[in-house]
């Protein structure tokens, strides 16, 4: 403790109190927990990331339809076209 003037400062009244750090989270691969970063890091249409290694659904045994998915695309890429009806003769 210091004494200036009439007045006791004591150093436990001059901090700050303390400021809690977010930790960030690390995104691992589902599979094999290994560290991804920004640029070995793959996100997968089920929702799991994935390192180099595990990134194609195969490998994952991904649970995604990518069959379905596909149908739907095409079934609003390609409306069904019919001619009107002409009358007979």
């Amino acid at each position: 403790m210091s004494v200036s003037g009439s007045r006791v400062i004591s150093p436990a009244t001059n901090r700050l109190p303390p400021v809690k750090q977010k930790k960030k989270s690390s995104k691992r691969c589902f599979i094999c927990s290994k560290k991804t970063g920004l640029a070995t890091s793959f996100q997968c249409r089920c929702g799991n990331n994935f390192c180099a290694t595990h990134r194609y659904a195969e490998v994952h045994n991904c649970t995604f339809d990518y069959k379905s998915e596909g149908r739907k695309i095409i079934e609003q890429a390609n409306p069904v076209v019919t001619a009107p009806k002409l009358p007979k003769i």
